[in-house]
């Protein structure tokens, strides 16, 4: 009952932009388990997992612990990850690198999509909160 306190406790401290980080962690969660694209064989309906999903799930461990830790390198690794990430998941759609064959997108791609625009859009506000 005194960590449930304590975590409580912090989390009201801290400001509205990283209370949204915190919860955009939910948002990654869902970007990383959902299928980003499909396609039909026969009669049967194929889902295709995100190959990037590995590098969300490290950027979401970085997105949460930046919550505690705030300084200029931390801020230049958590912006720049993002980007890279976002780089990478638009790349992999436009050069049909998702699959050989045809495909159909899924929303788990537009969610990939937004979980990083979100956190950047997020570390920012929350330097300006400051």
């Amino acid at each position: 009952m005194k960590i449930y306190k304590k975590i409580l406790g912090f989390y009201q401290k801290i400001n509205i932009y990283d209370k949204l980080i915190i919860f955009n962690s939910f948002t990654s969660f869902l970007a990383i388990f959902l299928p980003i694209a499909e396609y039909q064989l026969f009669d049967t309906t194929f889902f295709i997992n995100n190959p990037l999903a590995v590098y969300l799930l490290m950027i979401t461990f970085l997105m949460s612990i930046s919550v505690f830790i705030k300084n200029t390198p931390f801020l230049i690794i958590k912006i720049s990850s993002n980007i890279y990430y976002l780089i990478w998941v638009i790349i992999i759609e436009k050069t049909n690198q998702i699959s050989q064959g045809p495909y159909e997108l899924c929303p788990g791609y537009f969610i990939n999509i937004i979980a990083p625009l979100l956190y950047i859009i997020l570390t920012l506000f929350s330097l300006k909160k400051k």
